[in-house]
């Protein structure tokens, strides 16, 4: 078995915490395995590592999977991570509502990844069209809150606990994007179909490892605050607002399952943009890989 499997994600926020639970609790030890992180902040990139064997697990949007294996490729959704749009919209001090953003930038993750969806709704709210406003590919959540502190974008949509520290630095928040859209599978485990059933004990040993580290999140917030506040470097006290917020909001299934509707919504958002074809049916069972997933909960509690 390959002890040192490489997981991706595109940058350093809430999505990794049940990696980080994980390692500081022991889970992956457990499992015999020593897992590294790394950060790839550009998509495209950690696509093609997932494809070219470089990366094995990936924690990150589901768009690029599902593109991937509807033209045929071995790319898979293997488990869940947050099912709801964990984003809050975090605009400059001036900016006090959605019909104060005529002529600002919104900093997005991707032009193509479909977080940046969420900026027409929100702009609609406030009787905005889509020439009132520029969207703006910039980066992860870091990135956009060095941008906005730069006063060099207006807008950007931010994880928790990042929205907390913009807070209290003055910036407006506007709200919560799962009032725009309640489904929505903004994160997903994804991996390379090939390399999962090449060793499959280690991919069940993977996901088991890593719904403990879901499962501690919930049920020990105050001890899982101290591990995302070490591994973000932010305050204890943000930390633990954001473990709170997740749940009260349901954020995160408990045992990483997918959410239909939400990946759904993923494929409804490619078809607007004419990344697949509009009459494609929506077939979950072609983009997912569930025995791994479905193998690590039952015996993740034993």
């Amino acid at each position: 078995m390959t002890t040192r499997p490489l997981i991706a994600t595109p940058s350093r926020t809430l999505f990794a915490l049940p990696y980080w639970i994980a390692a500081h609790k022991g889970f992956f030890k457990d499992e015999g395995l020593s897992p590294q992180i790394e950060f790839v902040a550009n998509s495209g990139q950690l696509t093609e590592g997932l494809r070219n064997g470089t990366i094995d697990l990936a924690i990150s949007p589901p768009d690029s999977v599902i593109l991937d294996a509807f033209h045929g490729g071995p790319l898979r959704i293997i488990a869940g991570n947050a099912c709801k749009p964990p984003l809050f919209v975090i605009a400059q001090p001036e900016i006090k509502s959605a019909a104060d953003l005529q002529g600002k930038t919104f900093g997005v993750l991707s032009l193509r990844e479909g977080s940046s969806k969420f900026i027409s709704l929100i702009a609609a709210s406030g009787g905005l069209l889509p020439m009132d406003y520029t969207i703006k590919e910039v980066g992860g959540a870091p990135a956009r809150v060095k941008l906005l502190i730069e006063r060099k974008i207006d807008v950007g949509l931010q994880p928790m606990p990042l929205n907390y520290e913009l807070e209290e630095r003055g910036f407006s928040n506007l709200g919560w994007t799962g009032d725009f859209v309640p489904h929505y599978q903004f994160t997903s485990i994804n991996a390379n179909l090939d390399w999962a059933r090449r060793d499959q004990p280690q991919t069940t040993a993977l996901l088991r490892a890593l719904i403990r580290g879901h499962k501690f999140a919930t049920t020990e917030p105050e001890a899982a605050s101290d591990i995302l506040a070490l591994e973000l470097g932010c305050k204890g006290s943000h930390a633990l607002c954001a473990l709170r917020d997740a749940s009260r909001l349901q954020l995160f299934d408990l045992e990483l399952n997918w959410s239909v509707p939400g990946l759904e919504r993923i494929f409804r958002n490619l078809q607007e943009d004419d990344a697949l074809p509009n009459t494609a049916p929506f077939e979950v069972m072609h983009y997912i890989l569930p025995e791994y997933l479905r193998a690590a909960q039952t015996s993740a509690f034993r």
